[in-house]
């Protein structure tokens, strides 16, 4: 009788003596294998199929789809910023590819939309399966040209530096994003709006083009419109997304030191919202680049993560010497602009 098994290494499930289906099999890559491939062929041959396969290595999914398996594969992120034309995504016909979000934007050919999952975290000693917050994500193709429209717009502004290319981005979510997060939105002081959106524009909120092509989303699509908007061969300042099951934020890593920014939550908390809409008037600083020590970060310790963040919020008195240098640039950080989506109380 089979029995199933939520994590299993592929040494665990090669000498599988007791017919363990894996939920999720773990192969660290091709050689590992190639050293079982005789064993897992049969295993495979007896149904014993595992429902997904996460690799570090993408032989490993190239293999599978060859043998026609029809199982969800997750190619596990290697934590560089690197091009990654040798990923043939359109080339899989039976395995469902799922990337890391943060590849997406390093020249992946494809003209199709992209898989994605935002967070990885460990079981036990070491990843063995895949466990992902927002599961089934897409990334179309539409969102990767915004992305790429507006960071090439950024880039137009010489030597920039890191920091300055992540207030920009900010800068520029806070601008043109309202947070919705259904028909009726309720904040954290306690006030309920309600709006009309339809089932479709509901079910999208999730997904990053909601932010970057309409203008409004959840906290998990503004977390993910950070990564794409910075983590590219364009702007190449080192962003991921991270979370827990209940909120999403940004990781982000400045002259060698990591920080957390949650552009959600300053689009959410800031003094300077509009009475009926979760849209600032200006640029709130209180969410940006912060370190452990602070109290808001208790919030982002439960998280799939692990990174090495900075115990102290980066440089204050910096942060507001490049924002009067942006401004003399014509960076406005006011917004005039009302919500994309009116709301009532």
């Amino acid at each position: 009788m089979e029995k199933v098994k939520k994590d299993c290494s592929i040494l665990e499930y090669a000498f599988n003596k007791n017919r363990i289906i894996p939920e999720r099999l773990y192969i660290k890559d091709y050689a590992t294998l190639v050293e079982f491939i005789n064993d897992f062929n049969e295993l495979i041959k007896s149904g014993l199929i595992p429902k997904e396969i996460s690799t570090e290595d993408i032989e490993v999914i190239d293999y599978l789809d060859s043998l026609g398996l029809n199982i969800e594969g997750y190619l596990l992120d290697d934590g560089l910023n690197r091009d990654r034309s040798y990923i043939d995504y359109d080339k899989y016909q039976h395995i469902r590819l799922f990337l890391p979000f943060n590849y997406v934007m390093w020249n992946i050919p494809s003209k199709k939309d992209f898989w994605v999952y935002g967070s990885v975290f460990q079981s036990g000693s070491a990843i063995l399966g895949a466990r992902y917050a927002n599961e089934g994500e897409k990334v179309s193709q539409a969102a990767l040209v915004e992305s790429q429209r507006v960071s090439s717009l950024i880039a137009t502004i010489p030597n920039l530096s890191d920091l300055e290319k992540t207030l920009i981005v900010s800068n520029y979510l806070q601008r043109y994003t309202q947070y919705v997060d259904g028909n009726v939105t309720k904040t954290v002081d306690g006030r309920i709006f309600s709006n009309e959106l339809g089932e479709e524009e509901l079910q999208q909120l999730g997904y990053v083009e909601s932010v970057l092509l309409k203008g409004y989303g959840l906290c998990v699509a503004i977390a993910s419109a950070s990564v794409l908007l910075l983590n590219n061969p364009i702007l190449k300042v080192d962003v991921r997304r991270a979370g827990n099951l209940e909120h999403a934020w940004n990781y982000v890593k400045i002259a060698g030191k990591g920080y957390y920014m949650d552009n959600s939550r300053s689009i959410t908390r800031s003094y300077t919202n509009y009475d009926y809409f979760l849209k600032n008037r200006c640029w709130e600083k209180r969410y940006f680049l912060v370190g452990r020590s602070r109290t808001i970060a208790r919030d982002y310790a439960n998280t799939y993560e692990s990174y090495d963040i900075s115990n102290i919020d980066y440089d204050r008195d910096r942060i507001a010497e490049e924002i009067d240098y942006l401004r003399s640039l014509g960076v406005d950080f006011e917004y005039p602009e009302e919500p994309s989506i009116k709301m009532a109380s």
